[in-house]
């Protein structure tokens, strides 16, 4: 049975990485039966730059005007109407395979709600670089077990470059956490293990992404990661209310991880060329997670991260 893949976009002022992005989903070798862009309330160009590909895509643009990375999701999971939904964020490149990849791989695994695919670096500058290693490190410790040749269970989510079956959505009615502002796709996907759903990685989906390029932009949006784990900790393993962060396990684990871990991995030589960047990271996660915990933020924050 051939099963139908919606990609679902969802995109806030950043027009010409979109048409980047959907120049991409052209040129797919197998193309996608819908795409689904949803516009979180642009001030650009955005609505034009979706329109361009009418006469290329079986192309839905949906307006939320409602600010917020997971009110963007969930406007795409009640449009998207495939078998398979495809999650890509608005800064990555799909490579041409990308969409006949995920269909393999559901096919593949039909017990597998969730398929997470390989992001990659879509530019070699030192920030990137960085980043890319600090994912390489929170990806091995999310690994749960092994399936086959890249490919194994995790627990963890990264919806720029993931896909999962509807029937599992529609199953459990499951839908992202309006309140958070990151951290929503690690949630999104605990809903779902939490009811006996798995997650698998594979690196046969494989997505170029442009991380920032900025020192203020890189604090903004680790800053906003702590801000979104420390949610993620008070609804899943919850926090004391005056949570201070002041205790040694808390310092150890969230200040020196993962420091040792890259230098396992990787050794100290990229250990000692990206420290700076490292320790910048680290400490504006923790900053976002002290942030968070101190002040009881609930409530999803409408800035982009």
């Amino acid at each position: 049975m051939n099963q139908t893949i919606s990609v679902v976009v969802i995109t806030r002022n950043r027009a010409s990485r979109l048409k980047d992005c959907l120049t991409s989903i052209v040129r797919q070798t197998r193309k996608p039966d819908e795409v689904v862009v949803v516009d979180n309330h642009s001030e650009d160009d955005t609505r034009k730059s979706a329109h361009l590909f009418e006469n290329d895509l079986n192309l839905t643009y949906v307006l939320e005007e409602r600010v917020g990375i997971p009110v963007a999701r969930n406007a795409g999971l009640e449009n998207a109407k495939g078998d398979i939904i495809a999650f890509i964020d608005d800064d990555c490149i799909a490579e041409p395979n990308w969409i006949d990849s995920i269909l393999k791989a559901h096919a593949r695994y039909p017990q597998i709600a969730i398929i997470q695919g390989k992001s990659l670096n879509a530019e070699q500058s030192t920030y990137s670089r960085a980043i890319q290693y600090l994912h390489l490190v929170y990806l091995s410790q999310a690994k749960i077990e092994r399936l086959g040749e890249e490919e194994f269970l995790i627990d963890m989510l990264d919806t720029k470059n993931s896909s999962l079956k509807k029937k599992y959505l529609d199953k459990h009615g499951i839908r992202f956490d309006e309140r958070f502002m990151t951290n929503e796709d690690h949630d999104f996907g605990k809903q779902f293990n939490t009811k006996g759903e798995l997650t698998l990685y594979t690196s046969s989906i494989v997505v170029k992404h442009h991380h920032r390029s900025t020192f203020s932009s890189l604090c903004r949006q680790h800053f906003h990661y702590g801000r979104g784990r420390c949610l993620l900790r008070q609804k899943w393993k919850p926090l004391p209310s005056r949570y201070s962060g002041k205790s040694k396990n808390f310092i150890v684990t969230h200040l020196i991880f993962p420091f040792d871990e890259l230098q396992k991995a990787f050794g100290r030589r990229v250990l000692f060329k990206y420290f700076p960047l490292f320790l910048l990271c680290r400490w504006s996660y923790y900053a976002g997670l002290v942030y968070e915990g101190a002040f009881h933020r609930n409530t999803s924050n409408t800035e982009t991260p």
